[in-house]
């Protein structure tokens, strides 16, 4: 919950995702409404990326998203007008949650990355 006194950006968290993170095949799961700290309403992922791509360039000014890398890695930056801070997302076992009113920039890091989003709201261009 946000107080008059913190900023979205001071809310920013990781979260790490249970599964079984030993061995040649791994496995990561969040049960939504458990590992979840917001109802998702929506789930996308951007995939076939290249190095050095970038992505988002905007901000949504309610919603909240986490943020998965499930292969190879991204560099969040995010701004809230006053202060900014980056994330480096190349553990698929973590999850980045990002409030609403952040101006966000993700830089693609290895090609082939896939960047998985779970969204608190529905697509909504406006």
């Amino acid at each position: 919950m946000q107080t008059s006194l913190e900023s979205p950006l001071q809310q920013v968290r990781w979260l790490d995702l249970p599964g079984n993170p030993e061995g040649p095949r791994q496995l990561t799961y969040a049960e939504l409404g458990i590992h979840t700290p917001f109802e998702v309403l929506r789930v996308y992922w951007i995939h076939s990326l290249s190095a050095g791509e970038g992505r988002g360039r905007h901000a949504h000014r309610t919603g909240q998203q986490l943020l998965i890398a499930a292969n190879g890695g991204f560099r969040v930056r995010l701004d809230d007008g006053s202060a900014s801070a980056t994330y480096d997302l190349t553990d698929p076992g973590r999850a980045l949650w990002i409030p609403g009113g952040l101006w966000r920039e993700i830089d693609v890091l290895e090609n082939g990355s896939l960047l998985l989003v779970l969204a608190f709201k529905r697509f909504d261009e406006s």
